[in-house]
């Protein structure tokens, strides 16, 4: 559940700094959302840190809000998947 709140708080924060709202109806997220959202997630600075987040945690974040949008889908709040499009690769090493 923490993870999750994290995410949320992301999420959050790229509304007021990117989007400049407070709230977003779950019909406005389409594929450039995602694209900007991981956008933002590359170049955020962690708190107390000089170095943004890295490949694979951006993408655990993105994994998270994919599955709220499948509940979304999946209780007929929303009619099409923005994350029909949208490719997150991780990163093996």
């Amino acid at each position: 559940m923490k993870n999750y709140e994290t995410t949320q708080k992301y999420i959050q924060r790229f509304l007021n700094e990117v989007i400049r709202a407070h709230d977003l109806p779950l019909s406005h997220l389409n594929y450039r959302f995602l694209v900007d959202f991981e956008l933002f997630l590359k170049n955020l600075k962690k708190p107390n840190d000089d170095r943004p987040c890295g490949h694979n945690t951006i993408l655990k974040h993105i994994e998270r809000l994919r599955k709220m949008i499948g509940v979304a889908l999946r209780n007929e709040w929303i009619d099409k998947d923005p994350f029909i499009k949208f490719q997150a690769r991780f990163c093996s090493n």
